[in-house]
């Protein structure tokens, strides 16, 4: 039996995603292997190495303890055989002239330092997996997953006579917005949509509403994490913007995971990574100007069958491919890998 600690700090996307939902589906389907015990930081000690060395393995998101820390607690808990797995799925340096230079703390050099003090890293992508190894060769890509048979990731649209175009995200990722300014502009200024679709953004707390704002644009509140599936509910085609840069660039596909899973149209930037998993005009769309944007958009709009093609092309790609469940199985894999090393 091996015993696993997997560690959530908070509880944002990233610790449900990478920590959370994971140690929940180990211990339901490998419950016969795996001892998992899922903490949050108030109900554990990281001083405590006389309880923590009966873990073989302790599985955390960013860091362990404190960043300042962590050469001196690590290394005594590595001297007792267990193993520091680090996950991490953003990378590490921020884009500059950004919102998140100045919403994200800079801890760059403190996530580089913990990369090598680890003895294994998992992350989301291959693309990230590369940053990782210049910091540390023993690096796992583990996929981030949906449990598709979770009540909010079941396709269950609400009903509309208009195509709703839907931007679902938080104050972080907003400055991508601002690619789809002068498309969305082109899109009301056309006659011939006029009363056939409508803009809807959730988590957005009006910064970029200037954006959208037109007949029928609704801005809805961001929910919590546990329940923010049912958002998709409400739109049918997803909107994923992206700034060209390294931090962009090494972002998982999530968003066209979260879009494909709830049955709904994918249109994202034509970049990693939505450019490595999305063939256009077979399973969604990928745009790169502004023009684009709009002809690509108008053409859903109008086009129903299209829509059906697209939404349906994706959800036979991300189901299998990102079903949590059939992604525990490599987690469980990869634990038993390292425990036999």
């Amino acid at each position: 039996m091996i015993k696993i600690l997997m560690l959530m700090y908070m509880e944002g996307a990233s610790e449900y995603f990478r920590i959370g939902w994971p140690a929940k589906h180990l211990n339901k389907n490998f419950k016969d292997e795996f001892q998992v015990t899922l903490l949050k930081e108030e109900e554990f000690d990281p001083w405590d190495i006389a309880t923590l060395r009966q873990f073989d393995i302790i599985h955390f998101h960013t860091y362990f303890g404190r960043f300042e820390s962590s050469k001196e607690l690590w290394g005594l808990l590595q001297a007792q055989g267990v193993k520091m797995v680090m996950d991490i799925d953003d990378y590490w340096e921020l884009p500059k002239n950004t919102p998140l230079a100045g919403v994200m703390v800079n801890r760059s050099e403190e996530i580089k330092n913990n990369l090598k003090l680890a003895d294994y890293v998992t992350t989301t992508t291959s693309r990230l997996a590369k940053e990782i190894s210049e910091h540390n060769s023993n690096v796992m890509v583990l996929p981030n997953g949906l449990d598709t048979k979770h009540a909010m990731w079941e396709d269950n649209p609400s009903d509309s006579d208009v195509v709703r175009i839907g931007w679902l995200g938080s104050m972080r990722r907003m400055h991508d917005l601002e690619l789809l300014r002068k498309g969305v502009q082109m899109l009301y200024s056309d006659s011939d949509l006029e009363g056939k679709f409508v803009f809807v953004v959730f988590g957005g707390e009006g910064e970029y509403e200037e954006i959208f704002k037109g007949p029928g644009f609704t801005e809805r509140d961001g929910v919590t994490t546990s329940s923010y599936g049912y958002l998709y509910n409400d739109i049918d085609i997803c909107l994923a913007p992206l700034m060209d840069c390294l931090f962009n660039s090494c972002r998982s596909e999530l968003k066209y995971i979260e879009a494909g899973i709830k049955n709904k149209v994918f249109v994202g930037q034509n970049r990693a990574p939505y450019a490595e998993g999305i063939e256009h005009g077979v399973n969604g769309m990928l745009v790169d100007t502004p023009e684009e944007w709009y002809s690509n958009l108008r053409q859903l709009i109008l086009n129903k069958e299209l829509r059906d093609t697209l939404r349906n092309n994706l959800h036979s790609l991300v189901v299998p491919k990102f079903d949590i469940t059939n992604l525990t199985r490599k987690r469980a894999q990869f634990y038993k890998s390292i425990c036999n090393d």
